[in-house]
């Protein structure tokens, strides 16, 4: 029968009473018992006051910047930090601080909540070998650099604003694996003009030691005057997930040869359902900063706006290096374009949909190591994948005035499509379905001025001078 509180209480209480009947002669006795009674009945309540004092401590309250400090410095697994509205000067630090599966440690507040530097240097937030932790609602303004995550994995940041930036407004590196980064909102980064202003950084130029793998980039408006990549994505990094974002292009600058919203050089990434406007050339790029890197990625479902785009070689998708074996990236025909030259650069062959297998979200595994194997030039290993259910098509999707899709041989003819001319012949495919059009409706776009040479062509590649970084 289960224990009550009453009962607990009766217990000891019935049996005092017994001693204190007992013959004067006993009752030191008495007195000992009685004393062991006592301490039991206090030991058996303490668990009970444990659990208390544990609950009231899972949600610290912060209104002040040293009781943030304080509450990041003494943070455990299950505790939410909770912010009241207001402003937070300093430069943030959580290190060593982890959390766990089933108990993350979660930062929390409105966007009212506002954190941000005195000086404008340094970074607003930075988490060092901090496991499992949540960033979720807050203001993130006025640094040098925005969220850093350094040696940690599963760290989700969620519905944040970054703004007001000299260089990059969140970045995953030093090998930060499984992070997410959703419904937040990135804008005017990159204030200092040397074109590192990147929405989202993932890994590190030209180390590929850094393995931030599976990281997933969700739901995000990235824009306007983000002065970088609105996502840029390093060699050395695989696996991650780029899909459902907004970007706004108007403030590429070509001063570190950015010139289009999303750059992937690392492997083996799935592009959807993003929607884009302004860029100075392209929409969505792959580069191949040495042999195997820049491989395996799929493009499916994407709009790319690129009225105003100056110059040649405007493609919702550019594919700077593509070989069916060694190195394969995958362009459906579901990706959409306004503008520019075409869907996809010439060579690149577009897969018509509907065979695919759908993409299961990131599950925690070893990540396969392409650089296996020898090379004497430390390069790593391209791999064999020959890329599934790729072929040409021997008819062009053209768009009629109804809406409707029909094919038609493939001889190239302008279609009008939404007050655009859309070349039909090079591939460019333009339908209005679903939540692509309703974003892309809030969109408006601007005119760039063409932007100076930034690839140097070595042979059939096209290679990019290394960018540092501080």
């Amino acid at each position: 029968m289960p224990r009550t509180a009453r009962d607990d209480d009766v217990a000891p209480r019935s049996l005092l009473a017994l001693l204190s009947s007992l013959p004067r002669g006993r009752r030191p006795f008495a007195a000992l018992v009685g004393a062991v009674v006592g301490v039991s009945a206090a030991l058996a309540g303490a668990p009970a006051l444990a659990a208390s004092a544990v609950a009231s401590d899972a949600v610290v309250h912060v209104a002040t910047a040293n009781e943030l400090r304080t509450a990041l410095a003494a943070a455990a697994p299950g505790q939410t930090i909770e912010l009241a509205d207001g402003t937070y000067v300093g430069n943030f630090k959580v290190t060593g601080r982890a959390g766990t599966a089933s108990a993350p440690v979660v930062l929390r507040g409105s966007s009212a909540a506002v954190l941000r530097t005195s000086s404008g240097g340094g970074n607003v937030l930075h988490l060092t070998d901090a496991d499992h932790w949540t960033v979720q609602g807050i203001t993130v303004q006025h640094a040098q650099k925005g969220i850093m995550v350094d040696s940690s994995d599963h760290v989700t940041i969620d519905a944040v604003t970054v703004h007001d930036l000299d260089m990059e407004g969140i970045h995953f590196r030093s090998s930060s694996s499984y992070g997410i980064v959703r419904g937040s909102t990135i804008h005017d980064t990159g204030q200092n003009l040397r074109g590192m202003g990147e929405g989202v950084y993932v890994g590190s130029a030209n180390d590929y030691s850094d393995r931030s793998d599976h990281v997933q980039i969700l739901d995000n408006t990235i824009g306007p005057l983000v002065r970088g990549e609105n996502i840029d994505v390093k060699e050395g990094t695989t696996g991650g997930r780029i899909a459902g974002n907004t970007f706004v292009g108007d403030g590429l600058t070509g001063a570190n040869y950015d010139d289009s919203w999303v750059d992937v050089k690392g492997n083996d990434y799935v592009v959807e359902d993003n929607v884009g406007t302004a860029t100075t050339k392209s929409g969505f790029q792959t580069h191949q900063q040495s042999p195997g890197w820049g491989c395996g990625t799929v493009f499916r479902g994407n709009h790319a706006d690129l009225t105003g785009a100056t110059g040649i070689g405007r493609y919702a998708i550019e594919v700077t290096v593509h070989d069916p074996v060694t190195c394969p990236v995958t362009v459906t025909d579901d990706n959409t374009v306004v503008g520019g030259d075409g869907l996809v650069n010439p060579g690149v062959p577009v897969t018509a949909t509907g065979g695919g297998t759908p993409t299961p979200d990131p599950t925690e595994q070893p990540t396969p190591d392409r650089r296996a194997g020898a090379r004497p030039d430390g390069h790593p290993d391209a791999g064999a994948r020959a890329p599934r259910g790729v072929r040409r098509r021997g008819a062009r999707r053209v768009v009629r005035d109804d809406g409707l899709r029909r094919r038609r041989p493939g001889a190239a003819r302008r279609e009008p499509v939404g007050g655009a001319l859309v070349d039909a012949g090079r591939g460019a495919v333009v339908r209005r379905v679903g939540a692509v059009a309703a974003r892309r409706a809030l969109l408006t776009t601007a005119g760039r001025a063409e932007p100076a040479e930034q690839v140097e062509r070595v042979g059939h590649r096209a290679v990019r001078r290394p960018r540092t970084r501080d």
